[in-house]
């Protein structure tokens, strides 16, 4: 019974060593760790810390409309522990949308994460309902909304119906719904023969900030400036058949003139315009005109928007000066 007892105690003993051995004779492997999460980037512009939001592997800069978008960026980045990332913490990225991170875990499994930009800029908007004429050389009133108050950062074009493009020079901007944001654009048309524009109907685009937007249609017509004839002091006197010249600016839209027989009256005569140059008109006296006194030169002026003739620009105000165009008789020899 004793001798039965004992040989079972050796059998657990021999066992129980064997195993310890076994135990001792094994290495253990920790597991590799899985995490790869980006968990945070920041980098600093002008001065300012701006922290980007990190979700459902996006990455997400909000970006306020008051600074302007560097072309480059210095990001700080941290990852789980002992995972990597690439690029690295402190290399400098391109900022725009769709550039990569990728972050590697220990165990090598990856997550990639994408820049996105978001910046904090209302949409903006212009008048597209309300067409302008303007002259060359006068001002012009551009309508819209969410103008950046920052001239440096807004450009304005007009676009002719050929696709060309000519920068303007912005005056100011308005905020005149006191939204913190202009709702007017006021340009400088240049003066007529010093820019290529030409007169006619032009599309309107603007760039502010990173909002961009053209008119649909175009809303802006530049016309030539009206006429400004120099007064005259005395009656011109001509013979039938013979031309006389009239000066000033802008004389470039001038059709046939009229001349009145008296103050008041509805008879008047035709002068054929002979030719015209933006400073002078030379027009001519019909060879079967009568010899007389006229009482004014109403010059024909034509209306490139409408195309109609406006013969109700006068000559002087002051000095007064009637009549302004004497006919006589041809001397005979």
């Amino acid at each position: 019974m004793r001798s039965s007892l004992h040989a079972t105690l050796y059998s657990a003993w021999l066992t129980m060593a064997l195993l310890l051995a076994t135990a001792c004779d094994t290495e253990y492997e920790n597991a590799l760790y899985p995490y790869k999460e980006l968990t945070t980037f920041s980098f600093t512009a002008d001065g300012t810390l701006v922290e980007a939001a990190i979700a459902e592997g996006q990455i997400l800069l909000y970006w306020p409309h008051t600074l302007d978008l560097p072309a480059t960026i210095t990001p700080q980045l941290s990852v789980s522990e002992k995972a990597t990332i690439a690029p690295t913490s402190g290399t400098p990225i391109p900022l725009h949308d769709d550039i990569t991170y990728t972050v590697t875990a220990e165990d090598g499994s990856t997550a990639t994460y994408t820049v996105k930009v978001i910046v904090n800029q209302p949409p903006l908007s212009l008048d597209d309902e309300n067409p302008a004429v303007v002259s060359f050389g006068q001002p012009a009133d551009i309508r819209g909304t969410n103008i950046l108050l920052d001239a440096s950062r807004t450009t304005i074009s007009l676009i002719a119906a050929d696709g060309e493009e000519t920068q303007m020079e912005i005056d100011t901007i308005v905020d005149g719904l006191g939204t913190g944001f202009g709702s007017n654009i006021l340009i400088q048309l240049p003066e007529e023969g010093t820019t290529a524009l030409d007169t006619g109907w032009y599309k309107i685009k603007v760039v502010t900030g990173v909002r961009t937007v053209t008119t649909s249609n175009a809303v802006l017509y530049i016309r030539y400036r009206y006429p400004a004839f120099d007064f005259i002091t005395h009656a011109i006197t001509v013979h039938p058949g013979e031309a006389f010249t009239l000066t000033g600016e802008y004389l470039r839209q001038l059709d046939d003139a009229r001349v009145m027989v008296q103050d008041g009256s509805e008879e008047y005569y035709s002068l054929a315009k002979v030719s015209s140059t933006p400073t002078e008109v030379t027009y001519r006296v019909p060879d079967d005109m009568p010899a007389r006194e006229y009482y004014t030169i109403l010059p024909g002026i034509i209306d490139l928007f409408s195309g109609n003739v406006d013969y109700t620009y006068q000559l002087n105000v002051y000095p007064n000066v009637h009549p302004q165009l004497i006919v006589t008789e041809q001397q005979e020899n």
